[in-house]
């Protein structure tokens, strides 16, 4: 947009001449100037509006793309100008305020949030803020792994002076009561911060029926890892539904760090068969059924008659496991070791723009 506008100001002189002269009766030339009234005006306007531009609110590019395009009008403002040349400056500021306007961050409607826990109490159970009540119960590691060395879920620090909730041997919440309708509709968005004490195989951070219906989860070299498992209807030789399970990465190592805080966000929409991963509130994947994950293009979402709690901080239910049975394997594949705040739940497909205002927002920026 910076070079655009900076052509079209330049423009504005090279179209038309500056000045429209004519001769009087005794043959002096005379320069009619134009009213610049409507033109202060929205330069006024648009000044105000960059005043209160803030990164929570617009990316750093637009603001500085929209200062350098309104302190070009200004400069060419300047001076005696006919009315041509100012009705193409007021024709161009409108355009860039317009332009920048529409980079605004959207922000995420009240209604659409499903599930959100921010850790900020340590009441247990803990209870969603968002539209669905869901409560989340403590709970240890199973006794068959670890004996007596586990315990319920800890607080620690959390993101932008907060608290977290920490989890290790096994430790984790589980919601036992939810309904499949109410959660999972045309789309889901998870976004939640994550501090893993290590990077291995599994960190299990919220699933529902394991992989069989949708997981988020930190794989080895810090990848952010979803899975979605939908069906188109059909049936196997035993008469089950045949599930169409799309497991999918973002291809980047070390996005997620030991130790460190890092804002993770995955979406998926069954409208557009789109998965979206972000990091940070930067997009680092899109996947679709024409770049490698054909089985996101299923009907609906693979919903078993024997569902599992759904669980934050690990993968299900220790009688569902198939990992060894050893602390060893249970913690690198199916519990996550570190701390886990602000996780939310959505039934949409959260759009580049609100992810990075809930990012920037949540880390107090």
């Amino acid at each position: 947009m910076k070079k655009i506008f900076s052509f079209i100001v330049m423009a504005a002189f090279v179209a038309v001449p500056m000045f429209t002269s004519c001769t009087d009766k005794e043959g002096d030339d005379t320069t009619v100037s134009g009213d610049k009234t409507e033109l202060q005006a929205e330069l006024a306007e648009c000044e105000a509006i960059l005043a209160d531009a803030t990164t929570a609110d617009f990316p750093q590019e637009a603001i500085d793309e929209f200062e350098e395009t309104l302190n070009a009008i200004n400069s060419a403002s300047e001076g005696e100008l006919t009315q041509t040349v100012i009705n193409n400056l007021l024709a161009q500021l409108s355009a860039a305020k317009d332009a920048f306007l529409a980079q605004e961050y959207g922000a995420i409607p009240s209604e659409n949030l499903l599930l959100s826990y921010d850790f900020e109490t340590e009441d247990n159970p803990q209870v969603s803020a968002g539209t669905l009540k869901y409560e989340a119960a403590f709970a240890t590691g199973p006794e068959e792994v670890f004996g007596s060395n586990t315990s319920n879920p800890t607080f620690v620090d959390g993101i932008n002076g907060g608290k977290a909730i920490s989890f290790d041997n096994g430790s984790h919440l589980e919601i036992a009561s939810y309904d499949y309708n109410a959660l999972l509709k045309d789309a889901i968005s998870i976004s939640v911060w994550v501090k893993p004490t290590a990077i291995v195989a599994g960190n299990y951070v919220f699933s529902i029926n394991k992989w069989n219906t949708c997981k988020l989860n930190i794989q080895n070299e810090g990848k952010p890892f979803f899975t979605v498992a939908l069906t188109n209807g059909e049936t196997d030789e035993n008469g089950n539904i045949k599930s169409m399970i799309t497991d999918a990465d973002n291809e980047m190592a070390q996005s997620v760090k030991a130790n460190e805080w890092t804002h993770i966000v995955v979406t998926f929409s069954r409208t557009t068969d789109v998965m979206d991963m972000y990091v940070n509130g930067a997009l680092t994947k899109s996947w679709n059924p024409e770049n490698g994950k054909p089985n996101l293009a299923g009907a609906s979402w693979n919903l078993p008659e024997a569902k599992t709690p759904i669980m934050i901080g690990t993968s299900g239910p220790y009688e569902e496991s198939s990992t060894e049975v050893t602390p060893e394997s249970w913690e690198s594949g199916e519990s996550f070791n570190g701390a886990i705040d602000n996780l939310h739940v959505y039934d949409i497909a959260l759009e580049a723009g609100q992810v990075e205002k809930l990012y920037n927002d949540e880390l107090g920026k």
